[in-house]
């Protein structure tokens, strides 16, 4: 038996499939999201709303490597592929 807050894949009867008990976690998980109440007043309050941006705008950066697997370095050279035998 699972305790509360953990999810747990076990079957009430033989003929309960995989998904049907995921099916039943979820919606146990989410029965208990059903009671969750949030508070807006935070978003109201003087203090909150006299926070600013700090933000810093971050100029476009090239990213990424053509091959990620080609070894450090080997972007600048330029290899020619190896041409295979033909076939007879």
């Amino acid at each position: 038996m699972a305790r509360d807050g953990e999810l747990a894949l076990a079957t009430t009867s033989e003929d309960e499939t995989a998904a049907e008990a995921l099916d039943r976690d979820y919606r146990i998980l989410l029965g208990k999201f059903q009671n969750l109440r949030l508070s807006t007043s935070t978003l109201s309050d003087r203090v909150f709303l006299s926070l600013e941006d700090k933000g810093v705008k971050l100029s476009e950066q090239p990213f990424g490597r053509d091959n990620p697997f080609a070894p450090l370095g080997s972007e600048d050279r330029v290899v020619e592929p190896e041409q295979e035998p033909p076939l007879q």
